[in-house]
């Protein structure tokens, strides 16, 4: 009976630990995990701070953190200059490089291509173009506000060149590697389309091009003084 048990016991001894160890490993990666995820927060919210203070009006800490805590107790000059102009392209320059992120990781994991991004497949170039073709056309779009027409236009053309690839190349392929990297290379033929109307419209219409500099915007003042 000792004879046959003893295997058993060392077998079991051997599968605890190693069970222990993967369990380890784990740990010890989830934790490396947590930590660059807290220093690249860290460090998210040190450049937000930096470009606060950075710049002509030349913001301290204790007046960002008043303006931003009680806005009501400092001058209209610096709620404008806060709330109206740092903040709004603060936060949007993080969502908009997260979202790069995440975009460039799908990528990456879906076609197993450490170089892959989101022009491998030509989803920006079909944003663009979606974009390229609301400005020029300036459609409408049912229900969606003025301001946001571009953007979700951009993200429909996107979306059905996604949808497009995905039901033409069949799901096995991502899975077994078998994308026709033809058909893929084709998808870019959105730049020269977008050309052809632009220029298209440019001659129809016969405008013509303004110079950065004959250009008239409102200067940093006047819009102070609104």
């Amino acid at each position: 009976m000792s004879i046959t048990s003893e295997p058993i016991a060392a077998a079991e001894q051997a599968i605890k630990q190693a069970d222990n160890g993967v369990k380890q490993h784990y740990q010890n990666m989830l934790r490396r995990r947590l930590t660059w995820i807290g220093v690249i927060v860290a460090a998210i919210l040190l450049s937000l701070i930096i470009d606060f203070t950075l710049g002509p009006s030349g913001l301290s800490l204790e007046r960002l953190w008043q303006t931003l805590v009680t806005p009501e107790t400092v001058d209209a000059g610096t709620r404008v200059i806060v709330w109206d102009i740092r903040l709004p392209y603060a936060l949007m320059a993080v969502v908009i490089g997260m979202s790069l992120g995440l975009a460039g990781a799908e990528m990456q994991t879906i076609l197993n291509n450490p170089l892959a991004s989101p022009f491998t497949l030509g989803v920006s170039n079909a944003a663009a173009f979606g974009a390229a073709l609301a400005i020029v056309s300036g459609i409408a779009i049912p229900g969606v506000p003025d301001q946001w027409v571009i953007s979700a236009n951009a993200f429909i053309f996107a979306f059905i060149l996604c949808l497009t690839i995905t039901l033409g190349q069949n799901y096995q392929a991502f899975l077994e590697d078998r994308i026709d990297w033809v058909g893929v290379t084709a998808t870019y033929i959105g730049i020269p389309l977008f050309l052809a109307i632009w220029f298209g419209y440019k001659i129809a219409r016969k405008t013509t091009f303004i110079r950065y500099k004959d250009m008239n915007f409102p200067s940093y003042k006047e819009n102070l003084d609104k």
